[in-house]
C-alpha cells in the first residue's frame, strides 16, 4: 500500500470501520474484500462508505487477509494484500502464491512492543527429513489453519498438533511455526 493510503487511513482512522481489523477475532480466514461495491443504503454508516471509496480511489479493488498465529499464545498476526484487479482476474494458483506469500511474511512479522518469547532451536540437520505428518500439519498451517483446526481436519488432538509442529520447529531450528513453514518452503521440503 502506498505511503499516501496509509496516511489516509491513519488521518481517518479508518482502522475504526476496516472489516479486516474489525474481523481478526472471526474464525473465517482467509477473507475477501472487495472495494467500490458498497452503496449509501447498505453501508453501516458514513464512515463505512468513506472507507470503501477512498479504497476504492486509491486503486485498491481487492484485499485478501490471512491470519496466522502469533509468535505467542493466545495472538495471531494478519496479512493483508491489496491489490487493483477484481478477484475474477486472479487465478486459483495467483491466490495460492499470495497465500505462500503472506505465509512468508508472517514468519517475519514479530509481537509489536515485544523481544523474542520464544528462543530459536538451534538447527538439527536441515537434512533430517520432515516426517510425513510434520509435512502434512505444516502445509494445513500454510493454508491458515490454526492448530484446533489442523486437529479437526486430521481428527487428532490439539496437543498433538502442537507437539508436531514442535518438532518441525526444532529440526528447521525455527523460532516460530510461521518461520519453520518458511524454511520448509525455501529448502524444498513441501510440495503445494
Amino acid at each position: 500500500m502506498t505511503r499516501a493510503f496509509l496516511a489516509e487511513y491513519a488521518q481517518q482512522k479508518f482502522y475504526e470501520v476496516d472489516q479486516f481489523v474489525s474481523g481478526i477475532g472471526l474464525p473465517f480466514y482467509p477473507s475477501l474484500h472487495v472495494t467500490g461495491t458498497l452503496e449509501r443504503a447498505t453501508a453501516p454508516s458514513q464512515r463505512h462508505l468513506d472507507f470503501n471509496w477512498t479504497t476504492w480511489d486509491m486503486g485498491y479493488t481487492l484485499g485478501y487477509a490471512m491470519r496466522f498465529a502469533g509468535a505467542c499464545p493466545g495472538t495471531s498476526k494478519t496479512v493483508v494484500f491489496c491489490a487493483g484487479e477484481t478477484a475474477s482476474e486472479f487465478t486459483a494458483e495467483q491466490f495460492e502464491k499470495i497465500r505462500q506469500a503472506g505465509t512468508a511474511v508472517a514468519a517475519f512479522i514479530g509481537a509489536p512492543g515485544f523481544g523474542e518469547e520464544y528462543p530459536a532451536f538451534p538447527a538439527q540437520d536441515r537434512g533430517s527429513a520432515l516426517s510425513s505428518r510434520e509435512k502434512q500439519m505444516l502445509a494445513l498451517l500454510a493454508a491458515g489453519y490454526l492448530n484446533t483446526r489442523i486437529a479437526h481436519e486430521l481428527g487428532i488432538a490439539e496437543v498433538t498438533v502442537r507437539k508436531t509442529l514442535l518438532s518441525a520447529r526444532r529440526k528447521l531450528g525455527a523460532k516460530t511455526r510461521e518461520e519453520a513453514l518458511a524454511i520448509a518452503v525455501r529448502s524444498g521440503l513441501l510440495d503445494f
